[in-house]
């Protein structure tokens, strides 16, 4: 019968805790995996964390330029270049050759 006692008055104690800090406890649950996590590894999370955003910054600039280039597309078509080629010839033509 004691131990009944015990582990009713053991529950009831829990269950006041719960109910006194329970919106301090609702607010540490999303962070409860890092506060589990070992102290020591922090310092390979920092090299991994900069490691990601480097990573991340370096994948941007590439996506900025890709679209610079297909944004700038439309500007050297093919007649463009046609042209340009043709012109070169008329240049050519037009330098005196070296001897």
């Amino acid at each position: 019968m004691d131990e009944i006692q015990e582990r009713l008055d053991e529950a009831q104690e829990a269950a006041r805790f719960v109910q006194q800090h329970g919106n301090q406890l609702a607010k540490l649950e999303p962070v409860v995996s890092v506060l589990q996590s070992d102290p020591e590894q922090f310092e390979q999370l920092k090299e991994d964390y900069a490691w990601s955003q480097q990573v991340q910054r370096e994948a941007r600039q590439q996506a900025f330029a890709l679209t610079e280039v297909v944004q700038r597309r439309a500007h050297f078509g093919y007649s463009d270049s046609a042209e340009m080629l043709s012109g070169n010839s008329d240049l050519n033509e037009k330098l005196p050759s070296a001897p």
